[in-house]
């Protein structure tokens, strides 16, 4: 069971550097900002108060115009 968990701490690093890239391209950041884990964990716990649908928020988000920011 250790070596289980040693694996998987090892891979973890790499995991959250690949979900962070896939969660940015959603989101149309192109570029990696040191405050974006902020933005998107914001966003996670925002939709987890407001128990939100993961896949309806981001087709959501997809309509808003880039105008409007």
């Amino acid at each position: 069971m250790e070596q289980l968990q040693a694996g998987l701490a090892a891979y973890e690093p790499e995991l959250m550097v690949a979900f962070g890239r896939q969660m940015r391209a959603k989101l149309g950041m192109f570029t990696q900002d040191p405050q974006d884990n902020d933005l998107l964990n914001g966003l996670l716990d925002l939709m987890a108060k407001e128990k939100r649908d993961y896949t309806q928020t981001f087709r959501l988000l997809g309509t808003v115009e880039q105008a409007s920011f």
